[in-house]
């Protein structure tokens, strides 16, 4: 299933936010760069569940639609090439409460790259066929 938006911004989907008018010069360039992740994950994640919220130009991802469900990756970019992502380190492995990971990704190859590592890393995807295939 394509990546969904949270139920509580359902007004417009994924899509429709980043193709918004309002955006312009960088902001512009982030959105079609946020297009671009998206659209990767709808055509490689055709049955694995995802849920986007957005915070400001954001997307955050969850693995869930419970309304206890933490922020598992956040992915953004600034209207340069590089993306920057964050993602949350599992409480087993955390050295202390809600620690984070952050990273820059110089291109879109390379955030591909790190969305499945923090997918992975995160482990809220494990045992999900298509992430599996994808990181084998």
């Amino acid at each position: 299933m394509p990546i969904r938006r949270n139920k509580d911004q359902k007004k417009e989907s994924l899509i429709d936010f980043y193709n918004r008018d309002e955006w312009t010069g960088p902001f512009e360039i982030s959105a079609r760069k946020m297009l671009d992740v998206i659209n990767w994950l709808n055509t490689n994640f055709k049955q694995t569940e995802l849920i986007g919220t957005t915070s400001h130009q954001r997307l955050v991802i969850h693995a869930s639609e419970n309304d206890d469900s933490e922020w598992s990756i956040i992915i953004s970019n600034s209207g340069l090439k590089e993306y920057y992502i964050e993602y949350k380190v599992p409480k087993a492995q955390s050295p202390w409460e809600n620690a984070w990971i952050h990273g820059t990704a110089k291109d879109f190859n390379e955030i591909k790259q790190y969305i499945l590592i923090a997918m992975k890393e995160s482990g809220n995807w494990k045992g999900t066929n298509e992430f599996e295939n994808l990181t084998e």
